[in-house]
């Protein structure tokens, strides 16, 4: 694998010549050393590159933010820093006191001690920098190691360097374990690895589906962004959902039909077969009733011998497992939904 220096110029046509020339030249030596040789492992690396590095154009991460930008970075939900509005505005297009203020001891120690920051200056130090925005001393110093860059604990500026930028952020996207996800396509899964959350998580899947262009030989289409078309696949046509279906419909018609039966009522006998078709009828999405109806079938004989019950207490067990199996439907129906909302599959 090699990035070629037209689909590079044409992905970052504002970035430095020298960077485009220098990346394209080391970028198959760097592949190999990680065994990198899947594009779809390369399309998700190099989203994230474009998004972090602005198509070629950051070099170090810029903290001249408006105070409203700030909070909607560092304030409360987005990070645990929790810059309040008081404080956002003053640290305004104020770098070394952001980046102190967020990534150092004493205002954040929960991502200072994440990051490895502790002295004073750390924060501002050991902000992002690189291809792949590395950011903290701790980071800094095992990356540098890694690469075989040491230097870059005491002098973060060398990061100013295409060569060693690019090194380092191939080898900060394989020590995060994105490599396995971005095999599968897993767009939010890698963003989160890189970004610690989803922020930039838009941007990154309008970068993933660009370089899915520009890369050859792409044989599976990568994970859909969330909200994409997924050749309208429902929730009612899926495996997982038909499944519970067959499950929980027979459960709640066979329980309902003989509580009619033994119950003081006025329904002397409800035919399965006539609820299962009206279940039909009012979901088109539902393709699983004759099974339903053969399992509800199955379940009357099961419950025969209970028959004697009197009819309240199979009112109570009917009215429990019509409970049962719905809160199963919706479980899985959550985790179905969840799954086609983050994965589009």
């Amino acid at each position: 694998m090699k990035l070629e220096a037209e689909t590079l110029r044409h992905m970052w046509p504002r970035a430095p010549q020298a960077k485009i020339d220098t990346i394209c030249a080391i970028s198959e030596e760097v592949f190999a050393e990680h065994d990198i040789d899947d594009p779809k492992v390369v399309v998700q690396l190099m989203a994230n590159i474009s998004h972090e590095n602005g198509a070629g154009t950051i070099v170090r991460e810029s903290g001249n933010y408006r105070a409203e930008r700030i909070v909607e970075v560092f304030g409360a939900g987005k990070s645990s820093a929790k810059v309040t509005p008081q404080e956002a505005a003053g640290l305004a297009h104020n770098e070394v006191a952001l980046f102190e203020r967020v990534y150092n001891l004493p205002s954040s120690p929960k991502l200072a001690k994440e990051l490895g920051n502790h002295l004073p200056g750390d924060g501002y130090k050991y902000r992002g920098g690189g291809d792949l925005q590395l950011t903290g001393r701790d980071n800094y110093e095992r990356i540098g190691e890694m690469t075989g860059h040491p230097e870059l604990a005491d002098n973060p500026a060398l990061l100013a360097d295409p060569k060693i930028s690019f090194e380092v952020a191939v080898a900060e996207f394989v020590a995060l374990g994105c490599v396995g996800p971005a095999k599968k396509g897993m767009t939010e899964r890698v963003r989160r690895l890189v970004n610690g959350g989803t922020n930039g998580m838009h941007e990154v899947s309008v970068w993933v589906a660009r370089w899915s262009d520009a890369m050859p030989d792409i044989e599976a289409p990568v994970e859909a962004p969330r909200g994409a078309d997924t050749n309208n696949k429902t929730l009612g046509n899926s495996k997982i959902m038909k499944g519970v279906i067959s499950t929980a419909v027979p459960t709640v018609i066979g329980a309902a039909s003989k509580m009619a039966e033994n119950g003081n009522t006025e329904t002397h006998t409800v035919s399965i077969s006539d609820v299962a078709d009206k279940v039909a009828q009012a979901s088109d999405t539902i393709t699983t009733v004759q099974v339903a109806a053969d399992s509800a079938t199955a379940i009357v004989h099961t419950v025969k011998p209970f028959l004697g019950v009197p009819p309240n207490l199979w009112a109570a067990i009917a009215i429990a497992a019509s409970v049962i199996a719905l809160a199963a439907l919706a479980y899985t129906g959550w985790q179905r939904w969840t799954k086609l909302r983050d994965q589009g599959v």
